[in-house]
């Protein structure tokens, strides 16, 4: 999903101070399938997954802004969504798991991933492996 130029007009940058802070935590229970591999071969892994997920980190927040409505009306709020991300880089399927409870922030956060996740590279250790992510986007206005 990528931001409509409509949708692009209607975001506000910001301060970074105003902006988006974006976290993201591996969800080890559905990181690649590791029946029969060596624990090199999972430490190799679960650093990989460390490693994708600073850069996806890093990616979104360069890719971050306001959504413009949302300042108007000083909404605020933390939005959580689990990724799929499919062994080629693509985002495979993104759930929203924790909506900030405003549409507007849900629905920026979810454009904002599909954006994001094309352009984060990925680790050579998880290359054509299937992997799941939990990012947590906080939508925070200065007072």
């Amino acid at each position: 999903m990528r931001l409509s130029r409509a949708a692009s007009r209607q975001l506000l940058a910001l301060p970074l101070s105003a902006c988006l802070l974006i976290g993201a935590q591996t969800i080890l229970a559905q990181s690649p399938d590791r029946s029969g591999q060596d624990d090199q071969r999972i430490q190799e892994q679960d650093a990989a997954l460390e490693l994708y997920r600073y850069r996806l980190v890093q990616t979104g927040t360069r890719l971050r802004a306001y959504p413009r409505a949302a300042v108007e009306q000083h909404l605020e709020g933390m939005t959580t969504v689990d990724l799929i991300i499919a062994g080629n880089g693509s985002l495979a399927s993104a759930n929203l798991i924790n909506p900030s409870g405003h549409p507007s922030l849900d629905e920026y956060a979810m454009a904002l991933l599909a954006q994001a996740v094309p352009l984060t590279q990925i680790p050579r250790a998880l290359q054509n492996s299937r992997f799941a992510l939990r990012v947590s986007i906080a939508f925070k206005l200065p007072d």
